[in-house]
C-alpha cells in the first residue's frame, strides 16, 4: 500500500497515545443512534471484550477553535468501549496532545498502526481510513467478513 504523498506535507502534527483517556474525547450529536446501531455497538462491545481492538481511535485537535479531543473516526468503537468500562483508548491524535504519554508519528509511518483501511488525507487537510472492510450483516460475530480477526490490541483498562 503506497503512503498517499499528502501525508508528507501535514501542517500539523501527528501523535500515538497508547492510553488516551476516554473521559477526554467528545463527539458531536450522535446522529446514528438508532436501535440498528446500538445493536452494532453491544456486537462490537463483546468483540473487543473477546479480541481486543483493531484500529485506534482518531482525534482532531488540530483545529482547536472547532476539534478539541473530537473522535473524528471510531464513534462505535468510542461506544463499545465504554460499554465495556475502558478508561483509556489507543488513539491516533492531529495537532496539540496535552494527554499523558505519547510519540511523535512520522507521516509515512502513520499506516503501521492500522491493521484495516487505508490511512489518507482528505481535500480539508485531515486525516481520514478508507477501504476498511464492512461486515457480512449486523450479527455477532462478524468473522465472516474478516472485519474482527487475532491482530487486535490487547483490551486496555
Amino acid at each position: 500500500m503506497d503512503t498517499d504523498p499528502a501525508l508528507l506535507e501535514l501542517d500539523y502534527s501527528v501523535w500515538y497515545v497508547p492510553h488516551y483517556p476516554i473521559y477526554a474525547i467528545t463527539h458531536g450529536k450522535d446522529q446514528h443512534d438508532t436501535a440498528k446501531q446500538r445493536i452494532i455497538r453491544a456486537a462490537l462491545a463483546v468483540d473487543i471484550g473477546l479480541n481486543g481492538l483493531l484500529n485506534p481511535i482518531i482525534v482532531w485537535n488540530h483545529e482547536p477553535e472547532r476539534f478539541d479531543h473530537y473522535c473524528h473516526l471510531g464513534q462505535n468503537r468510542l461506544h463499545a468501549l465504554r460499554i465495556l468500562g475502558w478508561k483509556t483508548v489507543p488513539v491516533i491524535a492531529t495537532g496539540k496532545c496535552m494527554v499523558g504519554q505519547k510519540s511523535l508519528v512520522e507521516p509515512g509511518d502513520l499506516q503501521s498502526f492500522f491493521q484495516d483501511g487505508e490511512i489518507f488525507v482528505r481535500s480539508d487537510g485531515a486525516i481520514d481510513l478508507k477501504e476498511t472492510q464492512e461486515p457480512d450483516n449486523l450479527c455477532f460475530p462478524y468473522g465472516k467478513a474478516g472485519f474482527f480477526h487475532e491482530n487486535y490490541w490487547s483490551p486496555r483498562s
